[in-house]
């Protein structure tokens, strides 16, 4: 693969900057986590999962893809300020009915949600008050997407971690305060919290003017056709993660649940640190080039290489290390799932490349074929039905990895035959390498403990040592 030093050194400051701050920002989240842990136990996590869960939901929904439509749009206007004014005032004036709506909408179905998701409609006033997180994320989604619509990458950074350090200072006071009748704020002051810092960032972005010309509604249907689409996509992987919260809650307990979202929150810190600032640097970036494939192809490639470069080492020493990190960030009892949380990390990798090549399709306007590549990662919910039984809570696992596979041959085949934007052999043998080196790990693990440990550890300093030298090979001039 030809290395472009300047990009490659754009992408790293995107990612040093974004997931530095996303680093603080779940270091601190996971405080709150803690004391959840240690107040409630399992139960109390399983809870904290159900909870946010549903809020995922609700927004994915009620957002109707404007954080994602957006930043293309704004991205692409760049350079206008007219049109770009237009496009603000047009998301503004979509997202706070839509706010509003998904609010009412949660308490209005409190009992049936609460009914499905917990399995006890005495839960039903809590889930009703998570209308509240719901109508804030929605407005926080659409703030933060016009900051990386701009490319403000440093204020973005502020957001994430300013409402991170806010949210948990209120919600660690509301569950030592009530105990875990406190969760419900916890989950509110979160969304709530990143509203109020990116409206005092965002106060330096330009100018623009609020009309209601003809342009407005040509806006409208512009953001609304992108954003469909992802909304759909969006709410079937929202409702594939409530859905599972929900299989293992009625399958094997609360307790249960608490333990798969322990292990699915740290999955998703790793992962945080490297997607965060994919996200916010690269998708403006594929965009201004949407309808050069070649191009494409370069910045997906350039992106993911960094991407499994930096994740890799992370990934295999939290593997190597399970049982102490969740004893760390929740505590003993949290231990035994540490099977569960090797072959979450095994999926989590396939993630990756997943999430590049959403991009690529979400800049080439292929909504459908992104439809689709959710629809296969959805296989998860069949997959963990049939596996919990006889697998037990590792089934969950079983099922994430064989989902992601799936998945990741959908997008992979989406955006090769009919976008000819395709991985590289280099970056392809690296995806795998990985999942079969952390699924070895995984199995090995379950075989002899002392050898595995012995291969684990070499293993994090081969890949260390990879990651410095590959980055340091292509920043090099020339």
């Amino acid at each position: 693969m030809t290395q472009d030093p300047s990009s490659y050194r754009r992408i790293l400051w995107a990612t040093s900057i974004v997931g530095g701050a996303t680093l603080g920002a779940l270091l601190i989240g996971l405080i709150r986590n803690k004391a959840v842990a240690l107040i409630g136990g399992p139960e109390a996590v399983g809870l904290l999962g159900l909870f946010t869960a549903l809020v995922s939901m609700g927004a994915s929904v009620t957002t109707l893809g404007l954080d994602t439509s957006a930043v293309r749009q704004l991205s692409q206007a760049a350079g206008d300020d007219e049109t770009a004014g237009r496009v603000r005032w047009a998301i503004w004036t979509l997202a706070w009915p839509l706010a509003l709506l998904g609010g009412a909408a949660i308490w209005l179905f409190r009992v049936p949600l609460a009914t499905f998701a917990v399995g006890d409609r005495s839960f039903s006033n809590e889930v009703g008050w998570l209308g509240i997180a719901v109508a804030a994320t929605v407005i926080a989604a659409s703030q933060m997407a016009i900051l990386q619509g701009y490319s403000r990458i440093g204020d973005l950074a502020r957001v994430r971690l300013g409402g991170s350090i806010l949210a948990t200072g209120v919600g660690v006071l509301a569950i030592y305060r009530f105990g875990v009748t406190g969760i419900v704020v916890a989950v509110l002051a979160a969304p709530i919290a990143n509203c109020l810092v990116a409206s005092w960032v965002g106060r330096s972005l330009p100018g623009y003017s609020r009309n209601t010309d003809t342009h407005l509604y040509d806006q409208w249907k512009i953001l609304a056709a992108i954003g469909a689409i992802v909304m759909l996509t969006n709410t079937v992987g929202s409702v594939t993660q409530l859905a599972v919260r929900s299989i293992i809650t009625h399958e094997l307990g609360l307790s249960a649940t608490g333990l798969y979202h322990a292990s699915y929150a740290i999955v998703a810190v790793n992962l945080s640190l490297v997607l965060n600032a994919m996200a916010a640097d690269y998708y403006p970036r594929l965009s201004k080039v949407a309808n050069e494939p070649q191009a494409m192809s370069r910045v997906l490639n350039e992106q993911l290489h960094v991407a499994l470069v930096l994740a890799a080492p992370v990934l295999m020493a939290v593997s190597v290390a399970a049982p102490l990190v969740l004893q760390i960030l929740y505590s003993s009892a949290f231990s035994d799932s540490a099977l569960l949380l090797r072959l979450l990390l095994a999926a989590g990798l396939l993630r990756l490349p997943i999430w590049a090549l959403g991009f690529v399709l979400l800049a080439r306007g292929a909504g459908m074929a992104y439809f689709l590549g959710e629809v296969a990662a959805a296989s998860m919910i069949p997959l963990i039905w049939l596996l919990i039984s006889p697998f037990g809570l590792p089934g969950a696992g079983i099922a994430a990895l064989m989902a992601a596979a799936i998945a990741f041959i959908m997008y992979v085949s989406q955006a090769k035959l009919r976008h000819e934007v395709e991985v590289t052999g280099e970056n392809m043998r690296l995806v795998l390498m990985l999942v079969a080196a952390l699924t070895g790990l995984t199995a090995l693990f379950e075989l002899n403990s002392a050898a595995a440990l012995a291969v684990g550890g070499l293993s994090v300093a081969v890949l260390t040592w990879y990651a410095f030298s590959t980055l340091r090979s292509a920043l090099r001039p020339g």
